[in-house]
Parts: C-alpha cells; structure tokens; sequence
C-alpha cells in the first residue's frame, strides 16, 4: 500500500503541480507586496529583550578595554590595533541599541497612554477615541465597548511582557495572518481543486483506469493510494508555500517576536442582538505556541477542501468536467458562506466557513456568527472529510471501468 501511495504521489509531482505551486506564491507576493506597503500594524520588540543585549555588550565593551591596554602594555600593538576595531564596532550596535531603546521607550509610554485611555473609555461606558480596527473582523458589526475590553487585555499582556509597538513592517506572524485571512478561504479552495479535482476522472478519461485494476490490485487499495496522495500531496504544496514566505518575511521583517502575546480562543454573546465580546474569555499564549495550532488546524482544513475536491473527480469521468465544476462549486460555496460576511443559515456546517483559520483561533470569527468556534471547527472538518471519502469510496467502486 505503502509503494502504492509513492507512486501516486510522483505521479501528482508534474508540470500542472508546479505552475498551481506557482500561481500560489504568486498570490503570496501579491498581498505581501500590498500588504507591506500598506500596513498599520506594529512589530513588537521586547523591551527586556534590548536591555539584556545592551548589557552584553557592555560586558564585552569592559572585557576588550581590558585586553587592549595588555595588550598595549606589552608593546604588541598589531593585536592593540585589532582590538580597538573590534571595540569600534561593538561600540556602534551599543550606540544603535540604545537608539532603539530610546525610541521604545516613547512607545512604552504611548502604551500606558492607551491602556489609560481605554481603562477610562471602560469605566465611563464610553467609546471616545478607540479605533477597533485591529480587533474587528471586517464587514462585521460587534459591540464597541467589548472590543475596548477585549483590546485592553491585549495591551495589558504587552505591557506585562515589555512587549509594546516598535516598526510597521509585514513580520513572518503578520504573514500567516495575512494568508488566512485574504488567501485561504477562496483561493486555497481553488487551488486545491485544480490540484485533486482530475485524480480520478483523468485515469478515466485517459483510459488507464483499466490498466491500474488489470493489475492484482483491489479497487480499495486504489481508492486508498489515490486519496492519501491527493491529501498529502495538498498539504506539502499549501504548506510548503506559506513557510518559504514566512521565512522570507521574517528574515526580512522580523518574526513578530515569536514569543508575543497572540489572542486565542476568544468568545462572543449577543448583546442587543449584535456580536459582543465576553470579557475575560480569550487567552493570550506565545506566537509560537499560535502558529504551531494554526499549521495543526489548517492541516484539518486542507485535507477537507482535498476531500471536497476528491469527491467531484470520482463523480466525473472528464477532467476537464470535474476541474470546472470543483471550482464552480468552490465559487458558489464562497458567495454564499464568507462573501457576505453576515450569518446566514447551516452556515456553521459548511467547512469552508471556517477558511479564515487565524480567526477561528483567535475567536474572532465568532464575530459573525457565534457557532463558529473552533470546536465546531475540527468537527466539521473531520466530518466533512469522512462524509467525502465515503461518497467518494461509494461512487468509485460502483463505477464500471471496463465500458
């Protein structure tokens, strides 16, 4: 079974694969290039972080001074003047550290400043001055005032970290964010269909099909090797592509820190008949600790969207027929479960209403409609990808291949 899958696999490796691979990093560039030119958010820099490393120079800066003066003393001056280069140049990241520190230091107090304000906006009741825009979900209407609770436990945790706004630059983090929130619930459907959606009918519609079972294989161990390939495959491509950008972004940008405090598993109530945030209900653990959940789930998410894409081939005998209606499916599905960004019916049960995955764990896709959490989430993720591999496995082995 095993050699089976391999070899499916390598047939999967072919020149549609490489210009669908391209065509998704196409779209990273895209938004990464619009993104950055664009983007209002913030870098986080630890504070403690500066400290530490000014310390450590300043410990190498005392430990040189003492060597170059033996050195001096001892009339070795080609070593003497080795030293004082080395010197200069630690002195310059001292001077530019100290720089940076400075200027975290404005930014320190500009976060006190925020946190007081949104502490007196709380406890008047009042909205004055807040802009919720980097914790409201986009086209959705949600109570102002929980937005400002809600933020206010952001900052609080920045500031309890030394964590507080340093540069606007598209960090390695931002990217994923970025990703999930404007690739990966219409285009990676698509590009998951145009990867998975002939894995089936072309065998058909090539006629070897019959070759495959003329061999001492079962229709199972086909249908087996043909859909953990589709799925495998799918991940390696999606994957692959978003850690080259993400590495690329953080060598480039920075990495977010990896340690900041990222929200997660936020809840939101009906309040006056609008989304608002439950107080104290999300948490606020390490960007990796986010990230790590976010490949996990998004794993979840691309074996659906290979099942979904899987299905529409066993239906087809043509390519060409499947291709066309997987991505006419996945159009339709997306007009009517995200494009609206409103609530509509059976809409927790469609798996592609949880595309935005970085929202699905920081809760703010609850925004919309509060049943789309992230328990919901994994099971209709794992129920959609059974429900498709059973139709899949159903229409496969009552399909005649010998006509």
């Amino acid at each position: 079974m095993l050699k089976l899958i391999n070899i499916e696999l390598y047939k999967q490796l072919k020149v549609k694969t490489l210009v669908i691979a391209a065509l998704l990093a196409v779209l990273c560039i895209i938004v990464c290039y619009r993104v950055n030119s664009t983007y209002e958010g913030n870098v986080y820099s630890s504070r403690k972080e500066l400290v530490n490393k000014i310390d450590a120079i300043d410990m190498k800066l005392t430990s040189l001074k003492d060597y170059s003066e033996s050195m001096k003393s001892k009339g070795e001056l080609e070593t003497y003047e080795s030293i004082k280069l080395q010197i200069a140049e630690e002195e310059k990241k001292q001077t530019d550290l100290q720089t940076k520190l400075a200027s975290l230091s404005d930014k320190y107090k500009k976060l006190n400043i925020d946190l007081n304000m949104l502490k007196d906006n709380i406890d008047k009741g009042s909205t004055d001055g807040f802009n919720p825009k980097d914790t409201l979900l986009e086209g959705s209407a949600v109570d102002k005032g929980s937005l400002q609770i809600k933020n206010y436990e952001r900052l609080t945790a920045y500031k309890e970290t030394g964590i507080v706004p340093d540069e606007m630059k598209l960090t390695a983090t931002k990217f994923l964010n970025t990703f999930s929130e404007e690739i990966s619930p219409l285009f990676l459907l698509i590009v998951v269909t145009l990867l998975v959606a002939d894995i089936v009918s072309v065998e058909h519609s090539e006629g070897t099909m019959r070759l495959y079972l003329s061999q001492p294989l079962s229709k199972t161990e086909v249908f087996i090797s043909k859909y953990v390939a589709s799925i495998i495959s799918s991940v390696i491509l999606v994957l692959g592509v978003q850690f080259i950008f993400f590495i690329a972004t953080g060598v480039l940008n920075g990495w977010g820190p990896l340690n900041s405090p990222t929200e997660y598993g936020a809840s939101f109530i009906l309040k006056d008949s609008i989304p608002a945030y439950a107080a104290g209900s999300q948490s606020l653990i390490p960007a990796y600790s986010f990230i790590l959940y976010y490949a996990l789930l998004e794993i979840l998410y691309i074996a659906a969207l290979a099942s979904g894409a899987f299905f529409m081939s066993s239906l087809f005998t043509k390519s060409t027929l499947s291709l066309t209606t997987g991505c006419c499916f996945s159009m339709v599905l997306y007009y009517i479960f995200i494009s609206t960004k409103k609530p509509v019916p059976l809409q927790q049960y469609a798996y592609i209403s949880y595309g935005d995955i970085w929202a699905v764990l920081s809760g703010n896709l609850q925004q919309i409609k509060s049943s789309l959490c992230l328990s919901n989430c994994i099971i209709v993720f794992i129920a959609t990808s059974l429900l498709f591999a059973i139709a899949s496995f159903f229409i496969f082995r009552r399909k005649e291949v010998y006509s």
